[in-house]
């Protein structure tokens, strides 16, 4: 009886055995490369979403088992190949050709690659790869003015349309942390340099930034002119906030508090200004000088989609820059709330014998929704040499707005700045 029964137990395995042999098959094949058509040694062989995986003999074999059934796909990888994804479906045999994936740059040094897929977004072309790590678009957009004036003026003024920004820029994310951007403004004519800049940020409310960029001061000028309330900043934010200048900077933002530190030098976007500085530097070694620029905005209800508050101190300490047609020197001018009329009707002209100028700024903003109330004081002081007296400026705006066809405001807590509604 137990030899009977020792029987049927080994029957059973037998026949076990075979059914389990019979719910796999092999599939083998050879890879070469699409070249030169030689054999590909190490290439790896995977079940794509498993961990089964073989790699190829100096011949360019393998061998891989995989279930009867499937319809599974085989994955080959090889770091001088592009990946190829293929479907098993009733093949006992897969020989392939790998296309090289082995790129060149302009000097002959071999480079990493990431593809990336081109997507529309909002009328944006962006390319960004399948992890969502490295990613480059590209910003374009013009704004064309146009102005009529009425009445009698005591200064005859022109009517007249303008190409006020030709914006073309590129920008990135790459490696995770890292952000660069350069944008040219082609307005008129005129090709000038706007940003340009390398920015890295630790996902923990700090970035640094280096390059051309805008002074963190004024909450109107730091906000692109792409989302402007009116078609021009206000004259006082016009006269007395820094604009783009080459430096380093650094930003913290944490819950309802934004912090901005910054060294700042020269100009760069304006041929006539650059042309000023290096004159000076090459006739009279004239140094070319620099801005410290720091600004504190607290953010009640920051985190509010609704509503928020926005209150801000701004400083800057500037000595005199070279870009000026007299070296030691410094000037306040604006023109209109047009770039149509030319005429400047705020300008000091040129103010020497300066050791330094002062900067203050105080901002209060608020929205509710589609509503919008916005403020800043701004002063300066000019310092001046040989016991002249220092002269004092300040200037302040205040508008609201609402949106009459709905939506609402959007505020970037981590910029302290509105941006697109």
């Amino acid at each position: 009886m137990k030899r009977i029964r020792s029987l049927l137990m080994l029957s059973m395995l037998i026949v076990f055995s075979t059914i389990v042999h019979a719910q796999t098959r092999t599939i083998t094949g050879v890879i070469t490369s699409g070249t030169d058509g030689k054999a590909v040694s190490d290439v790896i062989v995977s079940l794509k979403g498993s961990d089964t995986q073989t790699k190829t003999n100096a011949q360019g074999q393998y061998s891989i088992s995989v279930d009867q059934s499937s319809t599974e796909v085989l994955v080959f990888t090889h770091p001088d190949f592009d990946v190829m994804e293929v479907g098993v479906s009733g093949k006992n045999q897969l020989n392939l050709n790998l296309s090289s994936g082995v790129r060149y740059n302009q000097y002959g040094a071999r480079v990493n690659r990431t593809p990336l897929n081109a997507e529309e977004r909002n009328g944006i072309l962006v390319l960004e790869s399948k992890d969502q790590v490295h990613k480059v678009w590209y910003d374009a957009r013009v704004q064309v003015d146009g102005a009529a004036f009425f009445g009698e003026p005591m200064n005859e003024i022109g009517n007249g349309t303008c190409i006020r920004r030709a914006r073309f820029a590129v920008k990135t994310e790459f490696a995770h942390n890292w952000y660069a951007e350069v944008d040219m403004d082609i307005a008129n004519s005129q090709l000038e340099l706007k940003d340009a800049y390398l920015q890295y940020s630790n996902n923990k409310g700090f970035e640094i930034r280096a390059g051309n960029f805008k002074e963190v001061y004024s909450m109107e000028s730091t906000t692109t002119s792409r989302y402007l309330t009116f078609m021009e900043r206000p004259m006082a934010v016009n006269v007395f906030a820094p604009s783009r200048h080459i430096g380093l900077g650094m930003n913290f933002n944490h819950n309802w508090l934004f912090a901005s530190a910054g060294v700042h030098f020269q100009k760069v976007d304006d041929i006539e200004e650059r042309t000023f500085s290096l004159d000076n530097n090459k006739d009279y070694g004239t140094d070319e000088g620099y801005s410290l620029t720091g600004k504190v905005v607290f953010m009640p209800w920051a985190k509010d989609p609704e509503k928020g508050l926005h209150l801000g101190v701004a400083g800057s300490y500037r000595t005199p820059k070279s870009d000026s047609e007299i070296a030691g020197a410094m000037r306040y001018s604006t023109r209109s709330l047009t770039s149509i009329n030319r005429k400047k009707y705020i300008d000091t002209d040129l103010v020497g014998q300066i050791d330094y100028a002062t900067l203050g700024g105080l901002e209060f903003a608020g929205y509710y929704k589609g509503f919008k109330i916005q403020s800043e004081y701004l002063m300066s002081d000019f310092h001046r040499l040989e016991g002249l007296e220092t002269e004092k400026f300040n200037g302040f705006y205040v508008f609201g707005s609402m949106m009459l066809f709905g939506g609402k405001y959007q505020y970037n807590s981590s910029e302290a700045e509105f941006t697109q509604p």
